[in-house]
Order: structure tokens, then C-alpha cells, then sequence
């Protein structure tokens, strides 16, 4: 069963009225009130969590040799995640059926599987990130780009990758998100307004290690110790299914956060003419 990004919002929303006396918002909280027990194992195998129901109650199974504690951002976002299954209807009913909705990498060509994956997902960021006060808690902030992405990475108390995709997704700025290890593209977001800029429905997204870089330099945030590495270089360098001279000169702000088992990379264009 389909339903939108706005819908699964809506639901958030509503939960986090009923349930959530705390912010950031606390999922754990949220399971405890609804009556799901969360259950902390470590297994080595590569699953961060699962929801089951058994004897009529429902559990969330964490495996913590991968999310390593309950109040690192990777834990909440999967408590979240799980927590979707159990509050989007249509899911709660095929556990209750007994059906596994368990989603695996051997899955990713069963749409219907992937489609509920993707329900989950949304609602894991609709949940951490209400859409309202996400957006609400930008108008406030005077940095754009990365910086303004760790700001509400701070705020909402997710990862910075989790708040660079809402960032895309919610359109706060034109905007093209690509998470990105070696030469393979893990996952890839623009913004609305970006996509206009582009006049384009998708965005093909190519990676290019020996891309120009104008102006690079190191940006730190003393906070929180997060660095990343901000140039200028042609929209080309990224977007391979635009006219070759006009992508040649229209240039973006790239700003690239490297990490031990992924990259993630904010575009955003320097001017907005075509």
C-alpha cells in the first residue's frame, strides 16, 4: 500500500503529541508508552534491528554489536525505523498476520518489500525530525550549507548524514546530497528547487574522483568537532545528464564530510541563473 511522505509526516506528528514528552524526541519513550519492549542482544550478524510479535506483545530486537549504545544516534534512528512498522497500519497488520516485513539486502529487488522499507525510513526521520520544527529550527539559523546541517544534527540529535537528507528532502535550500564510498553512489537526494534549476525529473549523479576543485579549504566546527572540506567545482564534475557546455560553467559549492566507511557531499549551486 502506497502512501506519501506528507501522510507518514502527519503520523509522526500525531505521535509525537500523544507520546513524546521529551526533546529531542525519545523513541524509546514512545515504544515503552504503546507497550513494545525493546530487547538489546548482540549478534554478529548484520541486521541493527528488528520488530516481531509474539504472544500478542510486540518487540523491538537491537543488535548492539552494531548500534554499540541506546543513545547514539544510529540506535534511535533504528528504534525509529522499527517503530514505523508498528505505527504505519498497514505494516502493523501483516505483523499481526504473523508476516515478516525483515528487509535485507537480497530484498532490494522486491518492490514491495522495498516499499515498506522506504515507509520506514520516512517515518524513522518524520519521527526524530518533525517536519514543523525541523523546518521552523532552519528559519532560525544564519549558516547555510553543512553548517546549518550540523546545527540541526545538534538540535534533533540524529547523524549528520540522517539531517543532510531532510535537509535535501524538506527543500530548505537548492540541493543535491550524495552519500558515497569509493567509487559507488549509496544514495543520492535533491532538492525540489534544485530539480527545478536542472529542469530535470531525475538527476543523474556520476563519481568523479579527480573532479576540479577551486578554493578547497578545511572547515572545523568547534562544537563538535566535525570537519569537512568545502571548493568550487562544475556541476558537471556530478550531474552527467545535463547539456555538457552549460553544466561546464555553471559552478557549485561542494562540501564534502569524509568518514571511515562513507563520504557524504552537499552541492549547492553559486548562482541560481541558468
Amino acid at each position: 500500500m502506497e502512501i506519501s511522505n506528507q501522510e507518514i509526516d502527519d503520523i509522526a506528528e500525531k505521535i509525537i503529541k500523544k507520546y513524546s514528552k521529551q526533546f529531542p524526541v525519545d523513541p524509546i519513550e514512545i515504544a515503552q508508552s504503546v507497550g513494545i519492549e525493546i530487547i538489546e542482544g548482540s549478534r554478529d550478524y548484520p541486521f541493527k534491528g528488528l520488530i516481531r510479535r509474539q504472544d500478542g506483545i510486540f518487540y523491538i530486537i537491537l543488535n548492539m554489536h552494531i548500534l554499540e549504545n541506546v543513545n547514539y544516534s544510529m540506535c534511535r534512528y533504528t528504534i525509529s525505523h522499527e517503530l514505523g512498522h508498528y505505527f504505519i497500519r498497514h505494516h502493523r497488520n501483516k505483523l499481526k498476520k504473523g508476516e515478516s516485513i525483515a528487509f535485507t539486502g537480497k530484498d532490494s529487488a522486491n518492490p514491495k518489500k522495498k516499499m515498506l522499507e522506504d515507509q520506514a525510513q520516512q517515518f524513522a526521520a518524520s519521527l526524530l525530525m518533525p517536519k514543523s520544527q525541523f523546518i521552523k529550527y532552519f528559519t532560525q539559523i544564519e549558516e547555510t550549507g553543512f553548517l546549518s546541517i550540523i546545527r540541526l544534527k545538534e538540535h534533533f540529535n540524529v547523524s549528520i548524514t540522517s539531517a543532510t537528507i531532510r535537509f535535501t528532502h524538506l527543500n530548505l535550500e537548492p540541493a543535491i546530497s550524495i552519500l558515497w564510498k569509493d567509487s559507488e553512489i549509496i544514495n543520492k537526494g535533491i532538492s525540489d528547487s534544485f530539480r527545478e534549476i536542472l529542469n530535470l525529473d531525475d538527476v543523474k549523479i556520476k563519481l568523479n574522483l579527480d573532479r576540479p576543485k577551486f578554493e578547497e579549504e578545511e572547515v572545523s566546527n568547534s562544537k563538535t568537532g566535525i570537519r569537512f572540506y568545502t571548493s568550487i567545482t562544475p556541476l558537471s564534475s556530478w550531474v552527467h545528464n545535463v547539456d555538457k557546455n552549460w553544466s561546464n560553467s555553471f559552478f557549485v559549492i561542494e562540501e564534502t564530510f569524509y568518514c571511515k566507511h562513507w563520504n557524504l557531499t552537499l552541492l549547492r549551486p553559486m548562482n541560481i541563473s541558468k
